[in-house]
């Protein structure tokens, strides 16, 4: 048997003993059948955790002043190659998420897909300040929306 599977088949019998013998929970407020939940809990709001989240897809996607051609210019206008990076020719793309608010502010934004240190830091800087965005909405409201750009760092 692999490995992997001899150790969760391993945790999936441990999780199961304390309930098989009867084991009460120390907290009466738990259900010992399942570890870490509330024995009442409150549902969430309808959207509430995608609030905190952001939306990955809406009825209406946040758009970048008049477009996705002025977000491509905006980009290629404010990128600053670093010169560390030109002198040591580091080239390739790093992929920036954020999210863009229900007042379409640019928030959060992290990198998800690294190149170099050097190029995430500018990628980072370049989405961190950017103009509000005209926010998405759902269900007629506005709401917050998590992004994903790719920032290609190209030596001519």
């Amino acid at each position: 048997m692999k490995p992997a599977l001899y150790l969760l088949l391993m945790l999936g019998v441990g999780l199961e003993l304390p309930r098989c013998a009867g084991a009460q929970s120390e907290d009466p407020g738990r259900d010992p059948k399942v570890v870490g939940a509330a024995k009442n809990p409150a549902p969430p709001k309808q959207g509430e955790v995608f609030e905190e989240l952001g939306y990955l897809f809406v009825e209406q996607m946040p758009v970048f002043q008049a477009g996705t051609s002025t977000l491509t210019h905006y980009l290629a206008a404010h990128v600053q190659y670093p010169a560390q990076a030109k002198k040591e020719k580091i080239q390739g793309t790093v992929l920036v998420r954020f999210m863009v608010g229900p007042e379409g502010k640019v928030k959060r934004a992290a990198v998800v897909k690294s190149r170099h240190p050097l190029l995430d830091a500018e990628a980072l800087r370049v989405v961190s300040a950017m103009p509000a965005w005209k926010p998405g909405r759902h269900n007629g409201r506005p709401v917050s929306v998590s992004m994903t750009v790719p920032i290609e760092f190209k030596l001519k």
